[in-house]
């Protein structure tokens, strides 16, 4: 930021600049900080680090007149300078979905819940649609709803062993839990298989999301939740496999709109910095 302007008065001094943000814990709770600095001189390089396990809440930045301040000491509140190197979003890129078109089998019929699809829907599911961002109205048209009576199989044939390297569950349900603050409490584990019997267990997929991990090619809501998500499981290395089944433990009604299962999902490190045109 850049600003040209005069004193009041022909007047003018040392200004302090007091940052306040939360920082976000482990378990989610939020610790309160605060930074003040003396600016003597312009043009100033503000040099701030702040810890925690996600992007930080910003609070209010103050400046004023130095000697005019609120007590708030100088430097780190805690006295912590927690260092660190600048964070660098990601680019997500897509390799192939080998789930899509696939035929799936289910293990129990799906409820129908609020106009949700039926037993008698086998494709949608991998029809290459995956539903709203959101739960509620209409989002339950595009998917299948659960209910917390058991566990649910859901087993797609790719139809020849293939080379799968990520594998996704777009997810959604009542009630409408956000998982940017961990509420998602369903289960998805992903099993392989070659021939159909003989299953391994690749792990579950992710669904307590945190804000510095969604890739910035992304945009999240207006109203910044996450009710309804593709969730992720991304291999350190591909596996062969023909069979993929989500085996999915209810802790609410849960809705599936899509399944993928993809050769590959690559994230590489995108810096939205803005760089000021040179002046010759």
């Amino acid at each position: 930021m850049e600003a040209d302007y005069q004193p009041l008065n022909g007047g003018g001094g040392p200004v302090d600049v007091i940052f306040r943000w939360a920082e976000v814990q482990n378990d989610r709770t939020l610790v309160e900080r605060t930074h003040k600095a003396a600016v003597l001189s312009f043009p100033f390089a503000y040099d701030l680090n702040v810890g925690g396990t996600d992007h930080p809440i910003m609070r209010s930045v103050t400046v004023n007149l130095q000697g005019s301040s609120d007590g708030t000491p100088y430097g780190y509140s805690d006295g912590n300078d927690v260092g660190g190197g600048s964070y660098l979003s990601r680019w997500r890129s897509d390799g192939v979905n080998l789930a899509h078109g696939k035929p799936y089998t289910v293990s129990r019929a799906p409820s129908g819940f609020e106009g949700s699809v039926g037993a008698e829907n086998t494709t949608i599911l991998t029809d290459g649609v995956v539903g709203a961002p959101a739960t509620g109205g209409v989002s339950y048209l595009w998917g299948a709803c659960w209910d917390q009576e058991g566990d649910v199989d859901l087993t797609v044939d790719l139809g020849q062993p293939q080379m799968v390297g990520a594998f996704r569950s777009h997810l959604f349900g009542w009630p409408d839990w956000d998982a940017l603050k961990g509420e998602v409490q369903d289960r998805v584990e992903v099993l392989t298989s070659v021939d159909g019997s003989s299953l391994q267990s690749q792990g579950t997929l992710e669904t307590s999301l945190r804000r510095k991990d969604i890739p910035i090619n992304h945009l999240l809501m207006d109203d910044e939740r996450a009710t309804a998500w593709n969730y992720e499981l991304r291999l350190d290395a591909p596996v062969v496999a023909r069979f993929v089944k989500y085996h999915i433990t209810p802790a609410r009604i849960v809705c599936l709109s899509e399944l993928q299962i993809l050769d590959r999902v690559t994230y590489t490190p995108f810096d939205i910095r803005i760089a000021l045109p040179t002046v010759p």
